[in-house]
């Protein structure tokens, strides 16, 4: 059993290399079923470094195996062109100012207010 455990994971990595898509999944879900075992297999006081150990050696042999693997697009992106008519300029806005003020009432309880002048001395009133 464990030379057919070895055996594929060996022809995954070859077939990989080459760029069979099927491999290169084979080779993933071995390396993972792989480090797995190693976990499951540990003595808890060792298992962190024999986990670290097999992932290493499955990382670096990753390369090899999914090697020229790429997210990129086989094919070129399509370019779309398109030609919008030009859109006629918005005419001016009409704006006008209105000012609406209520009609003040000259009366003996509103005093009447003229410019400052700065050559006028203040009411006595002011201290």
């Amino acid at each position: 059993m464990y030379a057919t455990w070895q055996a594929t994971g060996l022809l995954a990595l070859v077939l990989g290399w080459f760029g069979v898509t099927a491999a290169r999944a084979t080779w993933l879900l071995w390396g993972a079923a792989t480090v797995a075992m190693v976990a499951a297999a540990t003595p808890a006081s060792d298992r962190p470094v024999a986990v670290c150990l097999a992932l290493l050696a499955w990382t670096i042999l990753s390369m090899l195996a999914l090697r020229g693997l790429s997210l990129r697009r086989l094919l070129p992106p399509r370019t779309v062109h398109v030609q919008a008519p030009a859109a006629a300029p918005a005419p001016a806005p009409q704006i006008t100012a209105h000012l609406h003020l209520p009609e003040q009432k000259p009366g003996p309880a509103r005093a009447v207010l003229k410019p400052y002048d700065p050559r006028e001395q203040p009411p006595p009133t002011w201290n």
